[in-house]
């Protein structure tokens, strides 16, 4: 028996047939190839004329009605930066998103990790969009440094290998990773600078509040690697959900994971005995219970191995007392990004 149509299953429910259908959604935009753009390139100008010519009328008074009256201008910048690998022209974009986006492809493109744009520009510790520097690396193995989600659309956008992204769960989100692959192949060419990356991996020890000792996999804070920010003679390295801290208390939810995060700075490029690590905050979320953290904390920490560049080997332990729990951590991890405050 085939099962009832949207159409029938309304009819049997009295309700209209538009009542149950699925959202509307954008169609798949196509790929392109963003090679054969930017050789076609030549002005901003003509590019305009260009897509003026194969403008829909419809999206034109889309266009209009939320007022980005220089939206195709814009669009081409990113053409005319990429191209010209000029990364000022994406200052000239009005709308702080394309101008992002703009800064990322013109440094994809280029081949310059540094010139990708910081998650958040007031928050250096927070690092670089992953895919870009890995992209602009040329480095499969940098994608480790994107979250896990993002990884199979990090490696298909750095390997051109749309099989990559079939394993993606989310139809919008498998779409796109697609589409980038394709329409990047040409211009993301040449060899990793980075090889490979150390492994990463984080394990917590901890016990109190009546609780037995228990142990909690760091894959969420380290996995991904940490960011080294350069501030003049100091240097700083965070991991985890640093810059939550608050003065107001609050306890984790139930189906939380156990998260720890943690910054700490010296002087100079590496710790060392004679210019030890200085804990700069710290925080234990354990489900269930009070967030615990500190700022100037008075935990032991040793910095057995740190390399502050992009794939660096780090290593580190971490024992004391954190709010009510007694913790050790063991680290070992790589640097996935350098920043400068």
């Amino acid at each position: 028996m085939e099962p009832a149509s949207p159409s029938q299953l309304a009819s049997a429910l009295g309700l209209d047939a538009a009542a149950l259908a699925g959202p509307l959604v954008d169609p798949e935009k196509p790929a392109g190839d963003l090679a054969g753009d930017l050789n076609a390139f030549t002005t901003v100008e003509a590019c305009m004329k260009q897509k003026t010519q194969t403008l829909d009328p419809l999206v034109g008074d889309a266009v209009d009605a939320i007022g980005y009256d220089t939206f195709l201008r814009d669009a081409c910048r990113v053409l005319e930066a990429a191209k010209t690998k000029d990364m000022k022209k994406c200052e000239l974009i009005d709308a702080s998103a394309l101008r992002a986006r703009c800064r990322t492809v013109t440094a994809m493109v280029v081949g310059d990790a540094d010139g990708c744009p910081l998650k958040a520009p007031s928050k250096p510790e927070l690092g670089r969009d992953a895919l870009c520097v890995a992209a602009a690396l040329r480095s499969p193995a940098m994608c480790e440094g994107a979250q896990k989600r993002d990884r199979p659309s990090c490696e298909a956008l750095v390997t051109h290998d749309t099989k990559k992204c079939s394993i993606i769960p989310l139809d919008d989100l498998r779409i796109g990773c697609t589409r980038d692959a394709t329409r990047f192949r040409g211009v993301i060419v040449g060899g990793a600078a980075i090889g490979n990356v150390p492994p990463a991996k984080g394990t917590l020890t901890f016990s109190g509040e009546g609780k037995p000792q228990a142990t909690a996999d760091l894959d969420f804070d380290v996995g991904s690697g940490v960011v080294v920010v350069l501030d003049g003679k100091k240097t700083r390295v965070t991991f985890g959900r640093v810059g939550e801290i608050t003065a107001t208390p609050r306890a984790a939810q139930p189906l939380d994971h156990t998260r720890l995060a943690l910054a700490f700075t010296f002087f100079g490029a590496t710790s060392s005995a004679d210019k030890p690590a200085e804990i700069t905050e710290a925080a234990l979320t354990v489900p269930g219970s009070p967030v615990a953290s500190c700022v100037a904390c008075a935990l032991s920490l040793k910095v057995e191995k740190l390399e502050p560049k992009r794939a660096g080997a780090v290593s580190l332990t971490l024992d004391g007392v954190l709010g009510t729990w007694k913790i050790h951590a063991d680290v070992q991890t790589f640097v996935r990004d350098v920043t400068s405050r």
